[in-house]
């Protein structure tokens, strides 16, 4: 039974399959390059995304927005005025300001419409670990789950979900102040790659240093199999600016862990490959709590 009394927002730091899009409003965000400002939403096809990626390969280097508490307001409201609650799961508040414009933008609601709620959940994560929770969101709803209820539920799920990934490029990390400019040029001399996580935080620490980006890819693989609960029944997201490792990793996948359900290989969208760069992988996942 569908609890029809809130709906569903979340921002375009997801990785968002078209199936969801009946369920779940999509709220866009900026890239700009130069003068030049894009907005990324649910419509941007492969061509679209391709295209972006090669804007970085020539040396193109894009800045990002987070949504301004008016946006917010403006996507809310109508919501609060049909009588409905609101639901936003929201890019990690550990990478962005963005949550505390959200922070901002329910307060200012909620001297409207004292009588609706725009409940904020922190997702502390982002691509496809970010859809994994709004999957459970809307698995929720449709159970017919109160706005309560579901706010609990996601908190349990929140804990379980991993986020392992790698890039190519370090001078992106550094562009983003993620990492020194002595570092990424040390690193990059010594083809040194990092091996990061979103923590409970949702931070980026660097949990390995490795060299070379097959030993990389094994990192990320043994990080997989060391903690992954009950393949068996999950999928397994491969987040990628770079379809060949993705593939490869999806080989590695499937053959040290033949069990798994099933492996979804999908391109990383632009606001978080703005800051990572090409040539990103990522694997996410259902862990052992």
């Amino acid at each position: 039974m569908l609890a029809e009394n809130y709906r569903i927002f979340t921002d375009a730091t997801t990785d968002f399959p078209a199936g969801l899009r009946e369920w779940v409003q999509l709220l866009p965000m900026q890239i700009t390059f130069g003068e030049e400002t894009l907005e990324y939403a649910a419509d941007w096809d492969q061509a679209r995304l391709d295209g972006f990626y090669a804007r970085l390969k020539a040396g193109e280097l894009p800045t990002t927005s987070q949504i301004a508490p008016f946006a917010y307001e403006a996507a809310f409201e109508p919501i609060l005025a049909e009588g409905q609650d609101v639901l936003y799961l929201c890019f990690s508040s550990g990478l962005s300001n963005s949550y505390a414009s959200a922070q901002v933008a329910a307060a200012n609601l909620a001297e409207k419409y004292p009588q609706r709620r725009v409940a904020l959940f922190d997702t502390r994560s982002a691509t496809f670990a970010q859809c994994l929770l709004v999957e459970k969101a809307v698995a929720n709803q449709q159970e017919g789950m109160s706005l309560e209820e579901s706010l609990s539920a996601l908190e349990a799920e929140r804990r379980r979900i991993a986020c392992w990934f790698t890039v190519s490029d370090l001078m992106y990390l550094r562009h983003g102040g993620r990492i020194s400019a002595a570092a990424a040029v040390i690193g990059t001399t010594l083809r040194i790659m990092p091996v990061m996580r979103i923590d409970e935080a949702g931070k980026l620490p660097v949990v390995d240093k490795v060299q070379g980006r097959k030993t990389a890819l094994r990192t990320l693989l043994r990080r997989f199999q060391e903690t992954v609960d009950a393949p068996q029944d999950q999928v397994v997201y491969l987040v990628h600016s770079g379809i060949e490792d993705a593939l490869l990793m999806e080989k590695m996948v499937r053959q040290a862990v033949p069990q798994v359900k099933d492996v979804h290989v999908g391109t990383l969208g632009p606001v978080i490959g703005a800051h990572t760069g090409p040539g990103t992988l990522g694997i996410i996942f259902k862990a052992r709590v």
